[in-house]
Order: structure tokens, then sequence, then C-alpha cells
């Protein structure tokens, strides 16, 4: 029975760290001004391990 609990408290303990990380990129998207499908790109890309930049480019009015 006791294994059992641990085993059930290592899981809850995942899912909230799971949780906290997530509620955590989430501020961070708000904090960045992301629009919601910018969030988006953000949050699969920090599922995949990577992260996201907003950059601001500068062109040629010819070019726009």
């Amino acid at each position: 029975m006791e294994e059992i609990i641990c085993k059930v408290e290592d899981n809850l303990n995942k899912e909230v760290q799971n949780l906290t990380e997530v509620t955590q990129q989430l501020w961070e998207c708000l904090r960045r001004g992301y629009s919601y499908n910018e969030a988006q790109i953000h949050m699969r890309a920090f599922r995949d391990g990577k992260t996201t930049v907003k950059e601001v480019v500068v062109k040629d009015k010819e070019d726009a």
C-alpha cells in the first residue's frame, strides 16, 4: 500500500511541476506581449525544449 501511495505522490509532484512550468511560460508570453498565435507557437516550442524570440526587422520601404 505504501508503494502505491509513493507512486501516486510522485505522479502528483510531476504533474504540479509541469503545470507550474506551463503557467510560468504563459506569464512569459504575457510579459513579452505575445499575441494568442505567438503564444501558441511559444508553447509548442517550449514543449519541444526550445524557446522563441520576437524580433523587429528593418526593411527599405520599397521592399516592404
